[in-house]
């Protein structure tokens, strides 16, 4: 009512990770579409949260990369340019 609107991220679940929340990437376009029609939200970008490691602790740096890779090209293919992760 005021005109004001919020920057949002959509957390996806590019790991398939059970213990992470997020959307997983093939609900994500029905997703992008709620936000564009929600008022007063702007959806400026994507965010992912890595797993972690087998035995605790970060995940290794190339389990990372791949991550944030996938992350990457979804933002990509649906015209996002910001990422969080």
């Amino acid at each position: 009512a005021l005109g004001r609107r919020i920057a949002v991220f959509l957390q996806v679940n590019v790991a398939d990770d059970a213990a992470k929340a997020g959307i997983a990437p093939a609900d994500l376009p029905a997703r992008i579409d709620l936000a564009h029609a929600t008022a007063g939200l702007d959806l400026v970008g994507l965010m992912t949260m890595a797993p972690l490691a087998p035995q605790g602790g970060q995940a290794d740096e190339a389990t990372i990369c791949r991550c944030f890779a996938a992350l990457r090209s979804l933002a990509e293919r649906h015209g996002l340019p910001r990422l969080s992760m």
